[in-house]
């Protein structure tokens, strides 16, 4: 406030001329001791400088906590899984011989054997087979997958892979899935398919059954149907050839084919099953009697090929089968009659 007394008399207001009247009156003050001054201004001095150290930790603490929140939510990210990391993608429906498995997000070296006791495999696994083994897959979208003998071969998810050697087999069936199999030669899109995929020293092999897959390698492209192959080499020489759909060429693919469920089902999806596994055409023309879906089997073939289940299936209904080219004709026994039948891996039962 400005002192009334130091205000011109004529920009005074009323109440300021008051109060300048009694200062005047009032007269000069005392001076204020040294000593007692020299008091104050250290006190002053001490407070300020005590409200400062004060802010100063203050601000101390809540860099430490926002440090420690940062620490703690890297921490947090680092423990919990992000998304699709430890993801089911497949289970394993049949395998024989060694196959090894290694869930991983960098190739590493198989460390230990699986076995049969192992169900579902998550993104990122790594699959190896020796030379005798062979492994069945049920992906997670309903799709075969099948890896022949020494191969090595990385889910990375349900619908990519990566092949680093040997052979792989992808049969879509009914499901509406596709797949991506990425090789160091060149990928291959395949478009509603059954197909063979095989990477050896320096070539890259397509086979296609059913369907078509276009492969793609750094500009070279190429597109397959059925009953032809891709074969690319390391020079980028892209050959094309015509392959039968069925026989010993895909034997492989029947010796690691997922079990049929037998137990309760007809007769008509079992051999529905068998032609598609063996692309073998099944004449019923000859039959007599029941039709095919209403004859339930029984039994156990979890452990049979698609060949030898037609064999062991065949007697227990009464039926015979005759072979000419790639087609089957299925023939009534003589002096049997068909209806609902049991069977098992021996026969009849």
């Amino acid at each position: 406030m400005t002192d009334p007394r130091h205000t011109p008399p004529l920009l005074r207001s009323p109440e300021e001329d008051v109060v300048a009247k009694l200062l005047r009156l009032a007269g000069p003050r005392e001076p204020v001791p040294t000593d007692r001054a020299s008091r104050v201004k250290a006190q002053v001095r001490a407070d300020w400088h005590a409200m400062v150290r004060q802010r100063q930790r203050r601000r101390v603490w809540r860099a430490v906590g926002l440090g420690t929140g940062l620490a703690a939510a890297v921490l947090l990210a680092l423990r919990v899984p992000g998304p699709g990391q430890n993801a089911r993608v497949a289970v394993l429906e049949r395998e024989y011989g060694s196959v090894q498995m290694t869930p991983a997000a960098v190739p590493p070296e198989p460390s230990a054997s699986t076995g049969a006791g192992v169900a579902e495999i998550v993104q990122g696994t790594w699959i190896e087979t020796d030379p005798h083994g062979r492994a069945a897959l049920r992906l997670r979208g309903g799709s075969s997958l099948r890896i022949d003998v020494a191969t090595r071969v990385r889910l990375a998810s349900d619908s990519e892979l990566l092949l680093a050697r040997g052979a792989v087999y992808f049969d879509s069936a009914a499901h509406d899935q596709r797949v991506i199999v990425r090789t160091p030669l060149g990928t291959a899109r395949d478009i509603g398919t059954q197909f063979e995929v095989r990477l050896g020293d320096g070539t890259l092999r397509i086979r296609v059954r059913e369907g078509s897959v276009d492969l793609d390698a750094s500009g070279t492209t190429g597109m397959a149907h059925e009953g032809e192959e891709l074969e690319l080499t390391s020079t980028g020489t892209l050959s094309r050839a015509t392959v039968p759909v069925q026989g010993a060429d895909w034997a492989w693919i029947q010796s690691i084919a997922p079990p049929f469920v037998l137990e309760g089902r007809s007769f008509r999806a079992f051999l529905d099953w068998y032609a598609r596994e063996t692309h073998q055409l099944v004449d019923i023309s000859r039959l007599r009697g029941d039709r095919p879906e209403d004859v339930l089997l029984h039994g156990d073939a979890r452990t049979l090929t698609p060949e030898e289940a037609l064999e062991a299936v065949l007697p227990t209904c009464g039926l015979s089968q005759r072979r000419v080219g790639s087609v089957v004709f299925l023939e009534p026994l003589a002096g049997t009659a068909r209806g609902r039948r049991t069977m098992s891996a021996g026969g009849a039962r």
